[in-house]
């Protein structure tokens, strides 16, 4: 789990993916899922409907997805 100052970010264990899945939560309310999207490579937020966001929530949730995309490719950038 990793908390922000909006946004809590739950990994979703028991799934046998190769890629993480992730609840997002504001609160005790869950606002949508960030997972792998096969189609462009990347992780992405699939929004629950009926869910509004300000900049600075959908700014943690760049954040987090960006974190995720540096954890995956870390290993396999060169140092100068």
């Amino acid at each position: 789990m990793k908390k922000e100052r909006y946004l809590t970010f739950l990994k979703l264990e028991g799934y046998n993916r190769k890629t993480c899945v992730f609840d997002v939560y504001n609160g005790a309310m869950c606002l949508g899922q960030v997972k792998w999207f096969s189609r462009w490579r990347k992780y992405t937020f699939f929004p629950l409907e009926n869910t509004t966001y300000d900049a600075k929530c959908l700014t943690e949730v760049v954040k987090f997805m960006d974190g995720l995309m540096e954890g995956r490719h870390g290993s396999t950038k060169k140092s100068s």
